[in-house]
């Protein structure tokens, strides 16, 4: 369903400008199967949308600290502290900081094959009765240090002709 969604939205696109790419492009992010692919691919242009983050964040085999790194960068704690809306950036905080405290994603049980990720989210600078609110919110994972190798291990090879698109 989330490989359908995300091909909705690029051949729209490839149809709206008359150019080829965006079909040849979402084909290219949906093959990208690894853990690792998908976690690179976070760091993509998030000015299309949150299509692309949307896909990755509904993956089986995310792994958490992909899934976490997500929160950060579609800045989940701003959404969170505010009531749901319609908005994507509201659905995306929403969905992913349930499929987060529910426990959707994948934890290697080894440092080689797991991603680290350190805590990067102070609720200190939020008033004290909006920082406890959120407290109860946010899914604990989202404060705890995950062991594992680094970020500048994780590469994903992108065809040149897709750079332009995705930077």
């Amino acid at each position: 369903a989330a490989d359908t969604e995300l091909r909705k939205v690029y051949y729209a696109w490839a149809d709206q400008n008359d150019d080829e790419t965006y079909r040849d492009l979402v084909e290219w992010i949906i093959s990208q199967t690894s853990p690792d692919a998908r976690h690179y691919q976070l760091g993509f242009n998030w000015d299309h949308g949150f299509h692309i983050p949307f896909w990755i964040i509904r993956q089986p085999d995310t792994c958490l600290a992909t899934a976490l790194k997500a929160f950060e960068l579609g800045q989940a704690h701003y959404w969170l502290a505010q009531p749901k809306t319609d908005d994507p950036g509201s659905r995306f905080a929403y969905e992913l900081n349930e499929r987060i405290r529910d426990g959707f994603y994948a934890t290697p049980s080894t440092d080689d094959t797991a991603i680290a990720y350190t805590p990067s989210l102070n609720l200190d600078r939020y008033p004290p009765e909006k920082a406890d609110a959120l407290r109860k919110i946010v899914a604990p994972q989202v404060f705890e240090p995950l062991n594992g190798r680094g970020e500048h291990l994780i590469y994903c090879d992108i065809p040149e002709k897709f750079i332009d698109y995705l930077t």
